[in-house]
This record gives structure tokens, sequence and C-alpha cells, in this order.
């Protein structure tokens, strides 16, 4: 599921009602369409949060994120999905498939 711009309101709803200090915030994303969108940026601006989007094809500008995403599709071992990772898993249903 793709994320639509309805959703990335409702995580900034959700992150706004949480804290009400934002003075010194960046706020890191991808170049999804989403965070170049007009009101995303609006609403940014409007808390004073600084808007960082990473550079078009440089995977390196999200490090932390891609280790993260890396680990949990790739080493993180799920009982639920009989002792596989979530791509391994996926991998022997396609196989079955």
């Amino acid at each position: 599921c793709s994320p639509n711009l309805e959703q990335i309101n409702h995580m900034l709803n959700l992150a706004f009602k949480e804290n009400e200090n934002y003075e010194n915030l960046i706020f890191h994303s991808d170049q999804g369409w989403q965070y170049q969108h007009y009101s995303y940026q609006e609403r940014l601006k409007e808390k004073k949060i600084t808007q960082s989007i990473s550079r078009k094809g440089n995977s390196l500008d999200n490090g932390l994120i891609e280790d993260y995403i890396y680990y949990y599709n790739n080493k993180r071992i799920k009982e639920k999905l009989k002792g596989l990772t979530p791509a391994s898993y996926r991998s022997q249903s396609l196989l079955v498939g």
C-alpha cells in the first residue's frame, strides 16, 4: 500500500498531538510526492519545522532507516512465520504458490 496524502496528514496530526515544541526540529523524508506536496510543506512551515529531503537515488541519505528496513525484512526471525524472516517466508510461499 503506497502512502497517500490523507495518511501523511494523519501521521502529522498524530505527531503534532504528541509534542508542542518544534523549535530546531528537522523532519527528514525521501522524495515521495506526498512530501513535496504544497499542503504538507505548508503544515511543516506553520510549525517552524525544517524539511529535509533525500537526494534522488542516494540511499546513503537514509542510511539508518535503510539498515533498519534490511534488518526488519531479512534478519528478524518471526515465530509467527515458522521461525523464518519475512523475506524468507515470502520467497518460500512464492515457490509453493
